[in-house]
């Protein structure tokens, strides 16, 4: 995850959690999120994977998918049900 997807993700969206604790628990989460999620979409418009996991709320994470180079996480945010 590049600086700025943190600062953009942290800025943005860290008032969409609970509470401020859950921002950093799922931060901490992300690599679990990635790799035991509970669904997996692809996005065709927007180039990227969706990952969603149920952890202290549903979770998306989007990756955007650049052909040849690193899949790199743009945002990750909570998410309605």
């Amino acid at each position: 995850m590049y600086p700025e997807a943190k600062e953009h993700s942290k800025d943005k969206h860290i008032n969409d959690y609970y509470c401020e604790e859950d921002y950093y628990f799922v931060m901490d989460s992300l690599e679990q999120i990635i790799n035991e999620p509970d669904y997996v979409f692809y996005d065709k418009s927007k180039s990227g994977l969706e990952y969603y996991k149920n952890i202290r709320g549903n979770i998306l994470v989007a990756v955007r998918i650049i052909p040849g180079k690193e899949l790199k996480v743009r945002s990750i945010y909570p998410v309605s049900q």
